[in-house]
């Protein structure tokens, strides 16, 4: 029997979540709770897609998150949106990861709700740029009363 807090995890997000290039961390994650609970105690299931935004996530919410009705969901979303082709502005941007959450509260009120912050990249101009985006996910984790991860 196992002591996994949650059994069933959905990692929704972007091309950090996803695996597109290398092992994302969902991959390194799922390792993680099999050395810790034993094989086939926890499932990750990775809903991350390469080059998607805040809104594209929102619009695979109710397939990706909902029907799969797990006891944890992470989100994270940021770098896409941030690019300056994409002319998405922090305020849109946290009115998305908004409506993920509201969605899941509405419809998954059992599913646990981390906001996962992006990873840094190294770039200063690009990270100056990106911390209003950072203040809004933390300001939505604040007002939703959910965990709010900074990586």
């Amino acid at each position: 029997m196992s002591n996994a807090p949650y059994k069933t995890i959905v990692c929704l997000g972007d091309s950090i979540t996803c695996d597109w290039k290398t092992p994302s961390y969902v991959n390194f994650w799922q390792e993680l709770c099999d050395q810790e609970y034993g094989a086939n105690q926890v499932s990750l299931i990775n809903a991350g897609i390469n080059g998607e935004t805040a809104q594209d996530g929102y619009y695979r919410t109710h397939r990706d998150i909902v029907e799969r009705k797990p006891d944890l969901v992470t989100i994270m979303f940021g770098h896409n949106d941030a690019e300056p082709n994409r002319n998405v502005s922090p305020v849109l941007f946290a009115n998305y990861i908004r409506k993920i959450v509201n969605y899941i509260q509405h419809h998954s009120p059992q599913t646990t709700i981390w906001i996962l912050s992006p990873n840094g990249i190294g770039d200063a101009q690009f990270e100056k740029k990106y911390q209003p985006y950072l203040d809004q996910l933390q300001q939505v984790a604040n007002d939703k009363n959910v965990m709010y991860v900074s990586l």
